[in-house]
């Protein structure tokens, strides 16, 4: 049996090899309470860990995917030491990491309005899909704070322009705009959100996940590497290597046998 110690904010189940990860502190609006970050991590970890989990969705309930950070939590720290402080602020640091280098694939569903840090989690994730009538904000510099953390995973996904220009203003913005942005990948009526991710997470978990574990390794490991010599050599050592696995070995000669006997 697998459980998260003393959950609280969130809500978890594992069903068809989909390890499902709910928001679920609606009475404020999801927002990143210290223990919500600490559950949720947990929750992640044990997705990674869990070897008959294929796929990871994150979602929310209520009104809001989440207003991002919290309220009461600010305030301790606009009061708070600087070690203090900086823990807090890693919590949210460690959780990003942990869900963009998650090696299963993460499909996060937006059913409502998503401010600050919860953009993060959204930019972080592989496959987004949302609510047409979503509304979204970097509000931290209307505070007079900036979104430090988050920023890495905004500045892979939207590019150095666009973080710029939403992240000075501080305006909000729309569904629509976030998909032209690609922080979103598909956006649709919020009654659609559960059909489509059932079809996304089906067609993920009918993959070998031997061969969809290593992907997001492989492309973080090489996505920064010049263009040469080398990783030519080291792209055809790697793809040598998977032929011989015994998923590969299996899947190739199913398929040329079924080529031949048709």
């Amino acid at each position: 049996m697998w459980s998260v110690a003393n959950v609280n904010t969130i809500k978890y189940e594992c069903h068809h090899q989909v390890f499902w990860i709910t928001l679920s502190r609606v009475e404020k609006r999801n927002a990143f309470h210290p223990v919500l970050l600490d559950e949720l991590l947990q929750a992640l970890q044990m997705a990674i860990d869990l070897s008959e989990v294929q796929a990871i969705c994150l979602q929310a309930e209520g009104d809001f995917f989440s207003a991002g950070a919290d309220l009461d939590t600010m305030k301790n720290m606009a009061q708070a030491n600087w070690e203090d402080n900086v823990a807090n602020a890693k919590q949210l640091a460690d959780l990003l990491l942990a869900w963009h280098n998650c090696p299963k694939p993460t499909l996060c569903v937006v059913q409502g309005n998503a401010y600050g840090g919860a953009l993060g989690l959204i930019a972080a994730s592989d496959y987004v899909i949302a609510d047409e009538q979503a509304q979204l904000c970097f509000t931290e510099v209307r505070l007079g704070l900036i979104p430090a953390v988050i920023s890495p995973y905004i500045l892979e996904t939207i590019g150095m322009k666009a973080t710029k220009k939403l992240f000075i203003s501080a305006q909000n913005f729309s569904a629509q705009e976030a998909l032209h942005y690609q922080l979103f990948d598909e956006i649709m009526p919020a009654y659609e959100l559960e059909a489509r991710s059932e079809i996304i997470l089906s067609q993920w978990t009918q993959l070998p996940k031997e061969a969809v574990q290593i992907i997001k390794p492989w492309l973080f490991e090489i996505k920064d590497a010049p263009i040469d010599d080398r990783l030519s050599l080291k792209t055809a050592e790697k793809l040598a290597k998977t032929r011989t696995t015994p998923t590969a070995q299996q899947l190739l000669k199913a398929f040329l046998n079924s080529k031949m006997k048709g």
